[in-house]
């Protein structure tokens, strides 16, 4: 029988061996729009067969699956309508049901609500006044590609954009808005905003990325600004992407790929944002290379001669020159505060001389506008004042009115710092400085009508399925108990996607009580903690939590369980495997099978303790694939992102830098969020495998990365990897006192953060080597002599002996007593081929080779690199070798003289080149033969087998044989070394 195409994971597969197509993309429509008669699919939501049956008004898609021996069925639509989001909602459907025979059902597809007035170009609140010379430097500006206006509340950033907008329109370009607020703090969400912004724009331009971002697992932001990027160079039309507000939204992660798109983006793209805070971008690099223009206060300020125009044109009022003067002084050219002057000067036409200094005149002059208010607008601008967006029925359900759309429409009309966010003006919201002067008024005037106020917005919110937004009101409204079981119920799907920021936020708000007496919630948070690197608070609140359930007599075994998984975390991040192993299996006996949380979170942590107790390597690294699955099956990424990350470490252990790699960029794919803060420790792995393989610049990009998501200095367990790869840079271009500053400050982190003791003694041991490469000799001595001392004690750190034996070993051998290093290091030899600890044999085998060296044992040296280069040829090793100095170089120069042609002996001379030593041009001991010369060239044309049959004229059989003996000769085997090693010699270009 033949096998249907998959769609799987968002890629559909027709054949296997064939390229993948991305669902949703035009490869994939047209794949549709063919006689295809059905695929299946397969994705977090579920799976299901899609058929394709004919009607009486044509043909249609249908999703069938069988369930307990029924069949069920739902509509999927024309072929048009497959997008991934419709196919994803089609499979959870099917998955959740109650069978009920073949039942057909319409999908509709539910991500999360898009709120379309925040990518419209907003409506002018206000006549703007002519200002050309600011515009004209404006659209200059944004030729470049990132413009940052930075400026506080109420100096007209917004209108200076609207402005500009509309004459990038009149010249053909498109304009992508995104009006931002706090909620884009996610990266998914905020550019899930972005990338439909853009797709308004210019039709369909973010389409695979915008799909891609939709999968259950997307990519890492990275990659979906690369494809953004790459469809973006297929326009040859000019887009303005605007982001009004951004300081809302500004995180270490947006920041991040925003930077990385201003670098990439092709010359047609231009990024514009307005702000009131300075963006963290590396601005003075991108500065110096001419892609960022910044517009500051001064710059936006009204002149007296723009002031009195707007008060006249905008505003309508006639004012006499010296009372201008008056305004223009005290407001200093701030354009909120001329509006507010205005509107207070329509019914008091004279500034009093006690006027507040500029800084007060907002509070002020509110105070003055709003007494001239009719009561019932009064009371309307205080009540409506702290929704983020105001439409007529939310504002019906806060006021209790039947006519709010009308009355907002009035008030855009009288000025009173409303805009409208769509142009059939459903949407407005007013300006945030207006509504904080309100809010501050109407909780100090009004404290029991702000609560009201916020109770009946989150009753209409949670009506309108806006959970997220719900909850602040809720904690707002002090319905605490509210707003816990609001949060109970998003807390494990956060959790699970490793989004943890916004949970911590909302039960940060939560008053103690209620949290204790939510003690799911309680546990939630106090691993939310955890995974935010702060560990003392979440040992506080997890002993607060049990200390409280034992008063209350209500310990229930679930519970129980889900406590000791927090414990069990916190015991192995102070160092106590032993406590923690037996925690995390106290929890499994106590947490129920459908725990896919907690439980699962429990697993790993008993597998990861078989890491340091000398266990197998190899079947730990098998029973993190199975809770890879495992865990991913049952939608918690977060414990499949840890297995995965706890595989790439051991693969690192095992000395296999290119499977490490790889699964590091697995996890991070696999992250709903994949830059949160816990994928620091992901890009702390991916720098430590860039340095070893000697790409120092790669690594360091890796590590200020994850330094910045974790937002050091906090977090130190998350960094601690990445921190002593920094430290060992630093030292490799000579900079010593920022390499042992940096080791200074992972000693910090350890002592204020209370992280574990074994933190400390991997710290130790790498300074003992950055101390070494920077040949300070005499400190690294007096930490041997001390070690040695604690060891005759018996004092020490079983679980970080080889490492330690190694670190005393380097040391020996600068103090020429090459005979201490042979039994320790032959025993770690032993061990290693025991328990698959490769990487610790490598090192253990190069110090070996050096012994031997300055000992007469030449051989003996040489025969220990043969053993290292057979693995570091295959994986890249670099720093292995570099970071033992100029007497390694001497070994290699030696190996390479004295040993034939071969891979290992290749790639010597690319560490030697990396030594800054060359070594001389040789000629092969067999000269190839006229036809062996010919076969080659043609080779490295790229030319088949067959290919080169057909253009000798000879048998197939015939080049197979020639091509064995190219292999031979050059000591190579394969295509690529073989081209590699003649380009080496200089027997082919």
């Amino acid at each position: 029988m033949s096998r249907l195409p998959s769609a799987r994971d968002g890629q559909l597969i027709i054949t296997p061996g064939t390229t993948p197509i991305m669902v949703g993309s035009a490869e994939w429509f047209g794949w549709l729009s063919g006689e295809r008669l059905s695929f299946t699919f397969a994705s977090a939501q579920g799976t299901f067969t899609a058929r394709h049956e004919a009607r009486a008004k044509g043909h249609f898609w249908y999703a069938y699956r069988r369930k307990a021996g029924h069949l069920s069925k739902v509509y999927l639509g024309r072929s048009a309508d497959l997008t991934l989001e419709h196919l994803n909602e089609a499979a959870s459907t099917l998955a959740h049901e109650r069978v009920t025979g073949c039942e057909t059902q319409r999908v509709t597809v539910t991500t999360p609500p898009m709120i379309a007035t925040k990518i419209m170009i907003p409506q002018p609140g206000l006549d703007p006044i002519a200002r050309p010379i600011l515009m004209a430097r404006c659209l200059e500006a944004i030729e470049h590609p990132c413009t940052i206006i930075t400026a506080p509340a109420g100096f007209g950033k917004t209108t200076l954009l609207l402005m500009a907008s509309e004459e990038l329109l009149t010249r053909g370009w498109a304009v992508a808005w995104v009006t931002v607020e706090e909620a884009e703090h996610d990266p998914m969400r905020f550019w899930r905003y972005v990338l439909n912004a853009l797709d308004t724009a210019i039709p369909e331009v973010s389409k695979t990325a915008r799909q891609l971002l939709a999968t259950p697992r997307p990519p890492a932001v990275e990659h979906i600004v690369t494809l953004l990027i790459n469809a973006l160079a297929t326009s040859t039309q000019s887009v303005a992407l605007i982001l009004d507000d951004y300081h809302r939204a500004a995180n270490a992660a947006n920041d991040l790929a925003l930077t990385f798109l201003i670098e990439h983006a092709p010359a047609t793209f231009h990024l514009v944002m307005a702000t009131r805070a300075t963006p963290a971008f590396p601005q003075p690099r991108l500065r110096a290379h001419g892609k960022i223009v910044d517009f500051h206060v001064a710059d936006l300020r009204f002149t007296h001669e723009e002031s009195g125009r707007f008060l006249r044109e905008t505003m309508h009022l006639a004012v006499a020159p010296e009372l201008l003067a008056q305004i223009d002084e005290r407001t200093e050219g701030w354009v909120a505060g001329l509006q507010l002057a205005a509107l207070s000067l329509r019914e008091q036409p004279a500034v009093p001389d006690d006027l507040p200094p500029p800084r007060y005149v907002a509070e002020y002059l509110v105070e003055e506008v709003l007494n001239h208010q009719p009561e019932e607008v009064q009371s309307f601008l205080l009540q409506t004042c702290m929704l983020a967006r105001l439409s007529g029925p939310l504002c019906d359900a806060v006021t209790g009115r039947h006519d709010s759309t009308t009355l907002l429409a009035k008030l855009m009309q009288a000025q009173l710092f409303i805009t409208p966010l769509d142009a059939e003006h459903t949407w407005y919201r007013y300006h945030h400085l207006f509504a904080d002067v309100l809010r501050e008024r109407l909780a100090r005037t009004s404290p029991g009508r702000s609560i009201a106020c916020h109770w009946h917005a989150a009753a209409w919110l949670q009506r309108a399925g806006l959970l997220g937004e719900a909850i602040p009101h809720l904690i707002a409204a002090q319905a605490f108990d509210e707003a816990a079981t609001l949060i109970e119920g998003e807390g494990d799907r956060l959790i699970f996607s490793g989004e943890v920021a916004g949970l911590a936020t909302w039960m940060n708000l939560l008053p103690r009580e209620v949290l204790l007496g939510h003690a799911h919630v309680c546990i939630l948070f106090a691993a939310g903690l955890i995974f935010r690197g702060e560990t003392a608070e979440a040992t506080t609140w997890i002993n607060a939590l049990t200390e409280h359930l034992l008063q209350q007599a209500n310990v229930s075994r679930i519970i129980d369980g889900e406590i000791a998984v927090v414990r069990s975390i916190l015991a192995l991040f102070s160092g106590d495997f032993i406590t923690g192993a037996t925690l995390a299996r106290r929890a499994l006996d106590h947490l129920p099978p459908d725990d896919h949380l907690l439980r699962l979170l429990a697993i790993w942590l008993i597998n990861i303790t078989g890491i340091v107790d000398e266990e197998d390597l190899g079947a730990i690294s098998r029973r993190m694939n199975e809770m890879v699955e495992q865990s991913s099956g049952s939608g918690n990424m977060l414990v499949a992102y840890f297995a995965l990350i706890t595989r790439a470490a051991i693969e690192m252990q095992q000395g296999y830098l290119h499977r490490a790699l790889h699964t590091c960029q697995e996890a991070e794919r696999l992250m709903e969020y994949p830059n949160s803060m816990i994928t620091s420790i992901s890009r702390c792995l991916i720098g430590d495998i860039l340095r070893e393989r000697n790409d120092l610049a790669g690594a360091e990009v890796m590590i200020r990365q994850a330094m910045a998501l974790a937002l050091y200095p906090n977090n130190g367990e998350y960094l601690m990897d990445g921190l002593i790869s920094l430290a060992k840079l630093h030292a490799e271009h000579g900079n010593a006192s920022a390499a042992l500053a940096t080791c200074e400050d992972i000693r910090q982190l350890i002592k204020t953060q209370h992280l574990a003791a074994l933190d400390l003694e991997q710290m130790e041991m790498a300074r003992v080597h950055v101390l070494i490469m920077l040949g300070q000799l005499h400190e690294a001595a007096q930490w041997a002599d001390e070690r040695q001392r604690l060891r005759e004690m018996g004092k020490g750190f079983p679980l970080y002996r080889d490492s330690e034996d190694i670190a005393l070993a380097r040391v020996a051998l600068t103090r020429d007593r090459a005979d201490e290093v042979f039994a320790p290091m032959q025993d770690i030899c032993v061990r290693a081929e025991h328990n698959g600890r490769f990487h610790a044999m490598l090192e253990a085998r190069v110090l070996l080779s050096r012994a031997h060296w300055v000992t007469g044992g030449c051989d003996a040296a040489l025969h220990e690199l043969d053993r290292v280069l057979a693995v570091a040829a295959a994986e890249g090793f670099m720093r292995l070798f570099l970071d033992e100095g100029e007497q390694i170089a001497d070994i290699l120069a030696s190996y390479h003289a004295n040993r034939s042609p071969s891979r290992e002996r290749t790639y010597v001379v690319k560490v030697l080149a990396a030594f800054g030593r060359t070594v001389p041009v040789e000629s092969l001991a067999i000269p190839l033969s006229p036809r062996e010369l010919e076969v080659l060239r043609l080779l490295a044309t790229g030319n088949s087998h067959g290919a080169i049959a057909d253009a000798l004229i000879v048998a197939r059989s015939t080049v197979k044989w020639h091509v064995a003996q190219l292999y031979r000769k050059l000591g190579v085997n394969g295509r690529v070394q073989a081209i590699t090693r003649a380009r080496e010699l200089h027997i082919i270009a």
